[in-house]
């Protein structure tokens, strides 16, 4: 009997780093600015609010941000503490799991707050993602 559930646990944990492969991959095509899907996102806003392909609210001095493993980790982590119908799905544990760790592979991971609006407009408009990729720090370009 023992024997079944050790391969029950392999067989888990096999669902989970599926999923965080795939989690990963699709954080890198959604949010990677070398992506060409990136790119190929809607641009969605509402005034100030940016939701696509980014998350980020723009005001007259500041820009902030909330990077996508940001988002998905204040989802992810209440439901594992509640303990619901939520832990049977392996596979989804490790999409959500790539998914944060792509995002916490940037180097501006951090970066919530850009200190200028105005550079980082200037920024968003100079950058072409497809070809290069810049962190500037002071501005939160990506």
């Amino acid at each position: 009997m023992e024997e079944g559930s050790t391969d029950g646990d392999l067989t888990n944990v096999l669902k989970v780093l599926i999923g965080a492969s795939a989690g990963f991959a699709i954080g890198w095509l959604i949010s990677h600015p070398k992506s060409s899907l990136k790119n190929k996102l809607p641009k969605t806003k509402i005034e100030g609010f940016h939701v696509l392909p980014n998350i980020r609210l723009v005001k007259k001095d500041k820009v902030y941000r909330l990077h996508h493993w940001m988002v998905l980790a204040s989802f992810y982590f209440p439901l594992l503490w509640k303990k619901g119908n939520f832990l049977k799905y392996k596979l989804l544990h490790g999409i959500v799991i790539g998914s944060i760790l792509q995002g916490l592979s940037f180097k501006d991971r951090f970066n919530i707050i850009c200190e200028s609006a105005n550079d980082f407009i200037d920024n968003e408009l100079k950058l072409n993602p497809v070809t290069e990729f810049e962190v500037n720090k002071d501005s939160c370009s990506r």
